[in-house]
């Protein structure tokens, strides 16, 4: 499985992430929360139909599901999902 996807590790800095993050937040949003602490540090958006648990971590985001990008802090989420495409593009070759 990990020669097809990319898969982002938890690692020291992500959990120091997740924590800012957590702080002052919802139980219920670890597992969300961690999710959006590996794509702040890699500067990646979080594709979800579920922008609503999201929304409050910061970040960029991008409903599947409608039209336009939901916000978060970044303006350019776009630029970071083409960014990330095209370097899954360079890898695979």
């Amino acid at each position: 499985m990990s020669n097809t996807f990319n898969i982002l590790s938890m690692d020291g800095p992500a959990f120091r992430r997740w924590a800012q993050l957590m702080h002052r937040q919802f139980d219920t949003l670890y597992e969300d929360g961690m999710i959006a602490a590996s794509a702040k540090g890699q500067q990646l958006a979080v594709v979800t139909r579920n922008v609503g648990d999201f929304s409050q971590f910061g970040i960029p985001l991008l409903n599947p599901f409608t039209s336009r990008a939901e916000l978060g802090r970044s303006d350019k989420p776009t630029g970071l999902i083409r960014q990330a495409t095209h370097q899954r593009d360079q890898q695979a070759r």
